[in-house]
């Protein structure tokens, strides 16, 4: 079996919107048989929709591997954010962030997973 391709900025984008609508069945902490079936059937119509306008086609398991991913990048970034608030007193923060996790493109859609990034006292550099 073939490695098949990295996700670009675009696919990641496309898979954010099409997860944020899905959002509340997606990210529910509820697990008992009927959300979860829930859960499974909202990651099919992502993985059809995300097939049907994407040139390159995959599996309902690589897209929930690309979200845990992007969560855990988030997770860490929004640690470092953190750490850097409690040593500079609150005051104007410079985080210097990988090319995989763009601010733009995930803070502005994952506001849901309540990270609450004061955007007006961070400045990103790539």
């Amino acid at each position: 079996m073939q490695r098949e391709k990295n996700f670009t900025q675009k696919e990641k984008s496309y898979l954010l919107d099409l997860i944020f609508m899905y959002r509340n069945v997606i990210e529910s902490k509820i697990t008992d048989h009927l959300n979860n079936l829930h859960k499974d059937k909202a990651w099919a119509s992502i993985t059809q929709e995300y097939n049907k306008n994407t040139e390159s086609k995959r599996i309902e398991k690589n897209l929930r591997y690309c979200w845990d991913n992007i969560k855990k990048g988030m997770r860490k970034y929004c640690a470092a954010w953190k750490c850097e608030m409690y040593k500079t007193g609150n005051k104007f923060v410079v985080l210097y962030v990988s090319a995989d996790i763009r601010p733009s493109l995930v803070c502005s859609k994952i506001q849901f997973l309540s990270w609450k990034l004061n955007k007006s006292k961070i400045q990103f550099k790539y």
